[in-house]
């Protein structure tokens, strides 16, 4: 009976240990923004794809990495950060370059079409 109780014991233990160590190690990372699949990471670039279907917002998410930024198809956003709103066409095509930040944002694809792009994040 004792060694019953010392068995349960523990294994309440570990597992205990074991979600402190999931909660530990997720602290502090953010979900994906929504229609996020990284297609290519290594040393040197990560490279993501992000496929935003009308009226989806790809939820709150940033940039830390400096990155090249491929439109693949066009559609209108929102973006939103900082309290404040904006509106823009992302054309199909086009390419930019921009520098990390730690500005946190969000994209709601407010066109007709779905967007796709790719960034291409430098390590």
């Amino acid at each position: 009976m004792r060694s019953q109780v010392r068995m349960k014991a523990a294994a309440v233990y570990v597992a205990s240990l074991g979600a402190v160590a999931a909660l530990a190690y997720n602290q502090g990372r953010r979900a994906a923004p929504a229609g996020e699949t990284v297609r290519l990471e290594n040393e040197r670039v990560r490279v993501v794809e992000y496929v935003l279907q009308p009226g989806v917002p790809m939820g709150a998410h940033g940039h830390p990495r400096d990155r090249v930024e491929i439109t693949l198809a066009g559609s209108r956003v929102r973006v939103t950060a900082g309290g404040r709103s904006s509106e823009t066409e992302e054309k199909e095509g086009s390419i930019t370059w921009s520098k990390g930040s730690s500005e946190v944002h969000d994209v709601v694809n407010i066109g007709k079409t779905p967007l796709r792009a790719l960034h291409v994040e430098l390590k």
